[in-house]
């Protein structure tokens, strides 16, 4: 309840601080106009690529955009906003309750960012010389002068959090930090119960203590919170820009459980034992490849979009021999699962199974054979 109300405060903040902006920008038709006459129309386009593999946005960084997207979209367990989505479907009364949350949540997603995306671009109208501005700044703070630049550049980091305190009254400023807060709050809380349900259910019960009370699990989940909650300082410390924070974190860190998250829905003989190898070996491999060999001289000069395919198929080294090398999950509780959810792919040896214990119906069949001609 606390995350509905705080996601509608975000919404409201987000429509009212960009509209805000918007208009102070001119309007959508002054903002394009601006851009044109400044040369800066190619923020318009968003196939204005600066090459097949070279400058700030080639062809391979977008289609590595594309493709994480059409993956994730397909798994529906790939992408990091969708395990927060995935708690409030599962709190859902009813399965229709839950697809129109579904539909609804990314409606209001899609607009939402519409209006997000156009203020962005009234932030370069409204601000033009502000990283001009910033870098001068950082000069004269003794920024050494290969980082000023960087530190120019990280204002589009904040650009919207900028012009919301500029161009908005003062009475509604306290609002807008209201939302602010509450943006944190609600990303904070709803990764907080993540991560203590993944460290309580998936690992602790499922692995160590099968048999554990619910008040043993109710224990772990909250020495899990405080433990993940901790963690997040070290992290926090550790953190010099938050773009590339946020790229490691939800790009590249994942990128070793990309396919794994949809083998397991439609590949009977992948086990848990190989989704478990691949959240290991991603974690330790995406440190090994972003940050610690290029401290010793390796691996230097790599895009986001390099290491992604890199630890894409590092991770594809690890956990398609774990999950052979290991037994497949039970019959039973395969049987059980896709009589339940009729998966797409390759079920052969348990849909038969599950015909000779007559959980198919005649009809399910028909059904089935009709989609698949």
């Amino acid at each position: 309840m606390a995350d509905f109300q705080q996601g509608i405060i975000v919404f409201l903040a987000i429509v009212i601080v960009s509209g805000w902006g918007i208009a102070a920008a001119g309007g959508p038709g002054n903002i394009a106009n601006w851009l044109g006459e400044h040369g800066q129309d190619w923020r318009l386009n968003p196939f204005a690529f600066t090459g097949l593999f070279g400058g700030e946005f080639p062809f391979a960084w977008f289609f590595t955009l594309i493709f994480m997207a059409l993956v994730a979209g397909f798994g529906m367990g790939t992408y990091i906003d969708w395990y927060a989505e995935s708690q409030r479907i599962q709190s859902a009364k009813t399965v229709r309750d839950a697809s129109y949350s579904i539909w609804s949540g990314s409606a209001l997603v899609l607009l939402r960012n519409g209006i997000w995306a156009v203020a962005i671009l009234g932030f370069f109208v409204l601000f033009p010389n502000i990283v001009t501005d910033v870098g001068n700044f950082a000069a004269a703070q003794g920024v050494p002068p290969e980082a000023v630049g960087e530190k120019a550049k990280e204002v589009y980091e904040v650009g919207w959090f900028v012009m919301g305190f500029k161009v908005l009254p003062f009475g509604l400023l306290g609002f807008f930090f209201a939302a602010i807060v509450a943006i944190h709050f609600s990303t904070i809380s709803t990764h907080l119960n993540l991560g203590a349900m993944y460290a309580t259910r998936d690992i602790y019960h499922h692995y160590i203590n099968p048999k554990a009370s619910e008040k043993r699990l109710v224990w772990v989940g909250r020495i899990s919170t405080l433990i993940i909650l901790l963690g997040s300082f070290v992290y926090g410390l550790m953190m010099e820009s938050i773009t590339s924070w946020l790229i490691f974190a939800i790009w590249i860190m994942s990128a070793g459980i990309w396919l794994p998250s949809i083998l397991q829905v439609v590949w009977w003989r992948f086990n848990s034992w190989g989704y478990l190898s691949a959240w290991i070996a991603n974690l330790g491999l995406s440190w090994l490849v972003v940050w610690i060999l290029p401290s010793f001289g390796l691996l230097t000069g790599l895009e986001d979009y390099h290491r992604f395919w890199i630890l894409m198929v590092l991770g594809m080294i690890i956990y398609l021999p774990a999950t052979f090398l290991t037994r497949p999950e039970p019959m039973d509780n395969l049987v059980r699962f896709y009589a339940m959810s009729r998966p797409i792919g390759c079920w052969g040896p348990v849909r038969r199974e599950a015909e000779r214990r007559g959980l198919l119906h005649p009809e399910d069949l028909l059904a089935e054979e009709s989609v698949e001609t």
